[in-house]
């Protein structure tokens, strides 16, 4: 199951993409309504291994003036390729988007923590209270962001190229056609702007094929127990694979998501979620499973440090719906 906006071009208005999380194709997240890439830093990949804290918020640097070391600037760029097979006829799709600077780092209302292979978001979004709003006012010009010029993928099927709007804001490509089909020499280059230029080229990630637990139905995980995974590449070599879990519930306050999202060499082939690490799943029947494989790069670029993420889903089915309970009947 991909969630119903993963390529559509909005989710509940003429602007908005998202309006939680789960609105969002997997490996993305929704921030201020829009889907922006779920990114390396956000996997727990980061430089240091660890979540994006510790002044890896994405915001501006402020200079080490006071003796503190100064906080480092984080972009994400994510490509995401999802085969699929309808009816004997290739009807995969992709999307493709970059942020830099806000956005880019733990958004605000989360929490992250790792727990061994995995990253714990745990994000409550809170439900304004309505409020007249009285007479409009003219808002100024919209703000500003900084971003690294144009930003094309190379090297595939297709060919593909980001531009920045006028505010500097990436607009999410999201089209139908296959990238790759594993191996291929692939890269994303930026041409640079207010971040410096960067050229990451890699093998594009080939498709592994889901094994354990089946995906062909929803799947019931006793979060009190540890869940076996298991997987078999299909194409390509594949450096990672990555399996997301995404939960959702009505809080007091608004909605809470909490996602998991763990990485294991692809070539391992079995892996196991611990039930310590699936607790911090809410109790529900509004999550989803998903699972890919992925190439992560991180490059320093003076006060920047960017992720450039490529995916590609499992074989189909690549994703279920998801009824987490304490305790098997």
């Amino acid at each position: 199951m991909v969630p119903a906006c993963a390529l559509a071009s909005g989710c509940g208005g003429s602007d908005a993409q998202c309006a939680i999380d789960t609105d969002c194709p997997v490996f993305r997240r929704c921030e201020a309504q829009r889907c922006v890439p779920l990114g390396a830093f956000d996997a727990g990949t980061g430089r240091d291994g660890g979540s994006a804290e510790g002044g890896l918020d994405g915001g501006s640097s402020d200079g080490g003036g006071d003796g503190s070391t100064p906080a480092r600037r984080l972009g994400n760029v994510n490509l995401i390729q999802i085969p699929l097979d309808v009816g004997g006829t290739d009807a995969t799709t992709h999307s493709f988007g970059a942020v830099f600077g806000s956005g880019a780092g733990t958004p605000a209302g989360c929490t992250d923590v790792t727990m061994g292979e995995c990253l714990v978001r745990d994000c409550t979004v809170e439900t304004p209270m309505p409020v007249d709003a009285g007479p409009p006012v003219d808002a100024g010009p919209p703000p500003t962001v900084p971003h690294a010029g144009t930003i094309a993928f190379t090297g595939g099927m297709l060919e593909l190229s980001l531009m920045p709007d006028t505010t500097g804001a990436y607009p999410l490509i999201a089209a139908a056609g296959r990238l790759w089909t594993g191996d291929e020499s692939v890269s994303i280059t930026a041409s640079g702007g207010d971040v410096p230029s960067f050229t990451e080229s890699f093998a594009a990630p080939g498709e592994v094929g889901w094994t354990a637990p089946s995906l062909a139905a929803p799947l019931t995980i006793d979060r009190a127990m540890d869940l076996p995974l298991a997987w078999a590449t299909v194409t390509g070599t594949p450096e990672t694979t990555v399996v997301m879990i995404v939960q959702s519930e009505t809080v007091v306050t608004g909605t809470r998501t909490v996602s998991l999202v763990c990485t294991y060499p692809a070539p391992v082939g079995t892996a196991t979620l611990g039930a310590g690490v699936l607790a911090a799943l809410p109790l529900g029947s509004t999550g989803s499973i998903s699972v890919g494989t992925t190439h992560i790069g991180v490059q320093t670029l003076g006060a920047w440090d960017v992720s450039i993420a490529a995916s590609n889903f499992a074989t189909s089915p690549a994703s279920a719906a998801v009824t987490v309970v304490d305790g098997t009947p």
